[in-house]
This record gives C-alpha cells, structure tokens and sequence, in this order.
C-alpha cells in the first residue's frame, strides 16, 4: 500500500496519484532534487528514406491532434456568371478573327473562282491618276482613261481603253497565255508573245496581289451597290514588290487600300474600288463595275497578229 503525504490515505500499489485527493505521488521528490526526474517520451524514430511519423501515427506514439479547417468560401454567382460571359467573348473573338482575317483571302479565291467559271462577263473601269501615275497604262494615256474589260474563260480576255486628257487609246488580248496589242498609231495587232504577270493582272481576278500579299478582312452587315446587297472585303497594306530597270532590279513599296463588293447570293464580284499610292510620288484610283454576269463573250486572236511581233504587222 501507498501512503499519500499530502492526505494520509493509503492506496494500492501501481498509483501514480492518490485516490482522494489526486496528489501526484513522486512529485516532492522531483521538485527538492530527491526523486528521479522525470524523463521526457523518446523522439519519434523511422528509418532513412522512410516516411516520418504522421500526426497520431503508432510508430511516434503520438496521439492525433484536431487540426482546425477552415471553412471552404462559396464562389458568389456574379462572378461565374462573369467568368462564363468573359470565355463566350474570347470564343467569339477568336472565330471572328479566323473567319474574318485569315479565312477571308481564301473566300476571296473562291470569289474569283466563280467569276473563272462564268461563260463570260464584263466591266467598266474607270481609273484616275495624279502626280506620277503608278501604272504604266496610266502612264502612257496621260493619267486617267476609261475602259472596258471583256472575259471569255480562263485566260481569254480584252480590254480596250481610252484617254479622259487625249485622244490616245489602247487594245490588250490575252488568249492562252499570249500578249496581242494594238499599235493605235497604225490600228495593227501585234503578236507580243508570253504576256507577263503585270499585263495579266489587267483583269483584277488574276492579279495575285489580291489573294497573295493582302490581308483581306470581312466588314459587318452588308451594303447595297449596283443595286446588289453586298458584303464588303477591304484592305490596307503595304506590298514591297520587285521591279525591273536597265541599271538593274529595285524594291518599291506601293501601299494599297479598298475594297471589293461580293455579291451575298451568288458570291460573285460586283464592284472593286481600291487606291494604289507611290507615297510621296503618286497614286491611282481604280474602279470596276462588273455585268452581264454570265453572258457570253467573243474574243478571238486579231486578224493579221499571228506572227511575232518581231515579223512585223
């Protein structure tokens, strides 16, 4: 039996605080240096590259602690409601801008396919220039003349034009590749050979520079021309470009800037109104009115041309 100091009482053997009055037996000991101190729980032990003991783990001895947790914050339904309207307006803009920039030259390609397909068509052209004309029609009938292009099929067509500031003129055939022109001195044609890009781009659907070097984007809605109900392509860029001379080849930048109007039924061309500008030298405004959408053209090899140019007239 153990007799409590404090109290008196006597408890069984094994006690580590009286039965009565709850005092911790030892404890005299320990506080006047008598008693064996008390001895703290040894640290946890785990072997090298195992995982330490976690919080109640048996390997420690520990027992489990509470952690508090705090509480989880409910996302107010504004903000999902913004969240999702901010996503639905990066999606929009991101397939504007795939269907309206990129995808709107490859529309434009199919545009001018259309137009390759008719059994003919026509169109006025009206072309305006001042200070240093940028191309060399221009240059030749004195700044601005008026004209009319005629389309057959692939690679067969004409154009005949005229002066607005003489009495100058001139007549283009290109059919299957070869260059025909009229000398308006001697109403002759003349058999030039392969016509070269430049001379082909006299008709606008094969002129590269359209589908190749310009970005072309899509406007909103549609506008009314010709008595059609359009969408508008436009663009603003500018396109260096390689040109020849006698002293040798140089770079040139032509700055470009219109638009053409499709036809939203049929995707075929009904006008293009666009400005090429030399900056600081000149520039010309160009206009193209397409009709007769479909009907059929007639555009032969002259009369009198089929010898090359070299063998006279």
């Amino acid at each position: 039996m153990i007799q409590c100091p404090k109290c008196g009482a006597m408890n069984p053997e094994g006690f580590r605080n009286c039965k009565e009055c709850y005092h911790p037996f030892g404890m005299e000991g320990v506080l006047n240096g008598t008693g064996p101190p008390v001895q703290p729980p040894p640290p946890p032990q785990y072997t090298p590259g195992g995982r330490p003991p976690m919080i109640g783990d048996p390997i420690s001895g520990k027992p489990a602690q509470v952690l508090a947790v705090r509480p989880i914050r409910k996302v107010p339904a504004a903000v999902w409601i913004m969240l999702a309207v901010l996503l639905v307006a990066v999606i929009f803009s991101l397939a504007w801008f795939l269907t309206h920039s990129s995808g709107s030259s490859s529309y434009l390609e199919g545009v001018f396919d259309n137009m390759e397909r008719l059994t003919g068509w026509e169109a006025d052209i009206r072309v305006d220039s001042s200070d240093y004309p940028v191309d060399v029609l221009s240059f030749y009938l004195g700044n601005s003349w008026e004209g009319a292009l005629e389309f057959q099929g692939p690679d067969r067509f004409s154009l005949t034009a005229n002066s607005l500031q003489s009495r100058e003129s001139y007549g283009l055939r290109i059919i299957e590749g070869t260059l025909y022109e009229l000398d308006s001195y001697s109403g002759v044609w003349r058999n030039l050979g392969p016509a070269s890009e430049e001379q082909l781009g006299a008709n606008p659907i094969w002129d590269t520079t359209f589908t190749g070097k310009l970005p072309i984007s899509e406007g909103e809605g549609l506008q009314e021309v010709n008595g059609h109900m359009c969408k508008v392509l436009s663009f603003d860029k500018d396109v260096k470009m390689v040109e020849e001379s006698m002293l040798g080849d140089y770079e040139i930048v032509y700055h470009y800037q219109g638009e053409l109007y499709v036809d939203n039924s049929t995707d075929l061309l009904v006008a293009i109104d666009y400005i090429i500008e030399i900056p600081d030298m000149g520039r010309s405004h160009y206009r193209f009115d397409f009709h007769s959408l479909g009907s059929q053209t007639s555009i032969d090899v002259p009369p009198g041309a089929l010898a090359p140019a070299s063998g006279g007239g």
